[in-house]
């Protein structure tokens, strides 16, 4: 009984460790770009045009469902109007993809609640952004989103 406790312990043990190291080896670009996604979402939730402006390549561009494209400056207006009242602004399904951990692809689906003009608009739609790291920090590049059919 003792040796089957004791083999028992052991294995828990070894088990304990395996999950730790696996947690610790989380890859560190998707964390940074995950943080700066997550950044960039609370900028727009909020309409903070200011960290908005800091997260943005000076060459963004935003590709929109029908191709009609904002650029830099057409999506920090967009994100600072106040129009828009936003109540969810949440990433879902997010995945990163990364190249010689200076260039990441964001993957994901975007769920967007808001009211305009006493409308209520609620969408999801699938996103894909890039990321480039410029000067030791991380900024969004480009996006395109394509919005998923009404049920």
């Amino acid at each position: 009984m003792t040796r089957f406790l004791r083999t028992s312990l052991v294995t828990l043990s070894f088990i304990a460790s395996t999950l730790t190291a696996a947690t610790a080896s989380i890859d560190p670009v998707v964390d940074e770009v995950t943080k700066a996604n997550d950044i960039v979402q609370l900028a727009t939730l909020k309409h903070d045009r200011k960290t908005m402006d800091g997260m943005l390549t000076k060459d963004f561009i935003l590709v929109l469902t029908r191709g009609a494209i904002l650029d830099r400056k057409g999506w920090l207006d967009d994100v600072a109007d106040q129009g828009s009242k936003m109540e969810i602004n949440k990433v879902e399904n997010l995945t990163i993809h990364h190249y010689n951990d200076d260039c990441a692809l964001a993957i994901g689906v975007l769920h967007i609640r808001a009211r305009e003009k006493a409308k209520l608009v609620d969408l999801r739609m699938r996103f894909i952004d890039v990321w480039v790291k410029q000067d030791g920090q991380w900024k969004w590049a480009s996006s395109q989103v394509a919005h998923f059919p009404k049920a």
